[in-house]
């Protein structure tokens, strides 16, 4: 069994049968030797308490017990009859507290993208796929010149562990250890120069690199314990491709006579699709040969959902086209049969604003500002955009690949300044807040303190300024 763990609220209300006392709890923010540290953890598990839980004002006994004390730093739970007097409490470390001990699940422990060599291959494995093996001196060649040909616009990050080992064999005896078994390498894979080394005699896993300047890809022999980022390989699937709805394969020919050029005849057409106009246009959306799976025939693509509002009971089975259903302001799509007579709807943009009109519709389709659009369709910007873009902050934390790539860059190819920068990237990269300020700051303190050298450098290189945070 393990000492107390009180993880929610729920677990609180639990203790309720005990007795009204303040019990010990394996909570603390005090490490092994005596040192403060900046967040709380359950000794007896090894995990962090969230920032939720640190500021949930209901798991602490009243007023706010949650700031410690020079002296008060190991966490008791004091229970009372009444619940809105119980909670946690800081208390000095060598008090002498009663204490309840409980069964504990056997979790795994936070999953990291990068990782030792055995925890890449498992992760591989758990996904149904097999740790990066390189199957011959040809596979290797087409992924070198992949990095060739896309140098000028690589996003991907640069080392990775592989399934590669001589682990329980004769020295530099080296297998790909594959979900058949070992297999041998074969010859004329690259290494690195002067590469396999067994560097301290402890290098038997295989590390596969991207080199820096794009001339290539190679191999060195690093020791199982460094963490790397993992990459995972399968066999090429292919998914049946889905039916698509037909559409009239007739040539549009347009009928100027059906063009009015006087403002008196404009009017008339915008005035017969005024919010109250009441009728059924046709439109070109249609599931013909291909039920339900709708299309927008003009447009050439497939129904995006956040765009498409129905009227309730449509789409209804066997009716393959869409009509627009005008009541009085209520605008629904609802679909009919295809012979049906109804009236039409047409548009057209005007000369030399299609792009402007499709970056507004991505806009409101997707919630996304012109500005980013604009980005996104502007490669070179996109490539030279700012730390701010590239190491990018939401809800969840750091963008892995954005923060290790930055990593790799910065440690410039150094084995031990690589490893301390993954190192770091684990232990600061999983901060959580509801707060989205807090997490990029929070994370940005951690980052100074486990490996500040790097940090400068990743704010210089993007920043051209080392103080400019």
């Amino acid at each position: 069994m393990i000492l107390l763990t009180v993880t929610s609220i729920e677990g609180l209300e639990c203790m309720n049968n005990f007795e009204a006392k303040t019990y010990w709890t394996s909570g603390s923010n005090e490490d092994e030797n005596c040192n403060a540290e900046k967040k709380y953890a359950w000794c007896s598990t090894g995990f962090n308490m969230t920032g939720n839980f640190i500021e949930s004002e209901k798991m602490w006994l009243p007023p706010n017990n949650a700031i410690p004390s020079a002296t008060n730093r190991c966490l008791a739970v004091s229970l009372s009859t009444v619940p809105t007097k119980q909670g946690l409490v800081h208390r000095k470390c060598d008090d002498a507290l009663p204490f309840i001990c409980q069964y504990s699940v056997d979790c795994p422990k936070i999953c990291n993208r990068n990782m030792t060599w055995i925890n890449s291959y498992r992760q591989c494995c758990a996904l149904g796929m097999e740790s990066l093996n390189i199957d011959n001196a040809a596979e290797q060649l087409g992924l070198t010149a992949m990095t060739v040909a896309n140098k000028a616009n690589w996003t991907a990050n640069f080392n990775y562990w592989t399934s590669g080992t001589w682990k329980g064999a004769p020295e530099k005896q080296w297998s790909w250890c594959e979900l058949n078994g070992p297999t041998v390498f074969a010859k004329g894979l690259v290494w690195e120069n002067r590469q396999p080394d067994n560097k301290g005699g402890n290098e038997s896993c295989v590390h596969f690199r991207f080199t820096l300047n794009f001339t290539g890809t190679i191999m060195t022999d690093r020791n199982c314990a460094n963490k790397y980022i993992f990459a995972c390989k399968s066999a090429l699937k292919t998914t049946p491709k889905p039916c698509v709805a037909s559409c009239p394969i007739e040539s549009c020919e347009r009928n100027s006579t059906l063009f009015g050029t006087d403002a008196t005849t404009q009017q008339a057409v915008l005035h017969e699709f005024a919010p109250t106009t009441y009728g059924d246009y046709w439109l070109s959306g249609t599931d013909l040969g291909c039920d339900s799976n709708f299309r927008w025939c003009t447009l050439s693509r497939d129904f995006v959902n956040p765009e498409v509002k129905w009227k309730e009971g449509h789409p209804k089975p066997g009716l393959d086209c869409v009509y627009l259903e005008v009541r009085n302001g209520s605008v629904l799509l609802a679909t009919d049969d295809c012979a049906q007579n109804k009236s039409f709807l047409c548009e057209v943009r005007k000369k030399g604003t299609f792009g402007k009109a499709m970056q507004t519709e991505c806009a409101e389709t997707w919630d996304i500002t012109i500005d980013q659009i604009d980005l996104l369709m502007n490669v070179s910007a996109f490539l030279t955009a700012t730390i701010s873009l590239n190491l990018k902050f939401g809800i969840g934390g750091l963008d892995a690949l954005a923060t290790l790539r930055q990593i790799e860059l910065v440690s410039q190819e150094e084995p031990a300044k690589l490893e301390t920068g993954f190192v770091a990237y684990d232990q600061c990269s999983g901060i959580k807040s509801d707060d989205e300020c807090v997490i990029p700051h929070e994370t940005y303190k951690c980052g100074q303190e486990k490996a500040p050298d790097l940090v400068s450098k990743i704010i210089t290189n993007n920043y051209g300024n080392a103080t400019m945070v």
